[in-house]
């Protein structure tokens, strides 16, 4: 189960660093504002995605801990 909790902060340290290097490039031309604006969004959808994949990462740990204090047999 630590391969899911690995497999979660990748993704998220992944989308932080493709979000960082989109907001970093400069657009070349004005009219791009519609542009930025769907980003802004979904940057925003991503973030709420992400805050769910941290709270079912939590819930994994959690059932991790509860199974790991199961002996086999009982």
């Amino acid at each position: 189960m630590k391969v899911a909790a690995i497999f979660c902060a990748t993704l998220f340290l992944g989308v932080s660093l493709f979000l960082t290097a989109s907001a970093q490039t400069p657009s070349p031309d004005s009219s791009k504002s519609l542009d930025v604006s769907q980003l802004e969004a979904l940057a925003k959808k991503i973030d709420e995605q992400n805050a769910k994949i941290d709270a079912l990462s939590q819930e994994i740990l959690k059932l991790e801990q509860q199974v790991s204090h199961i002996r086999p047999g009982t």
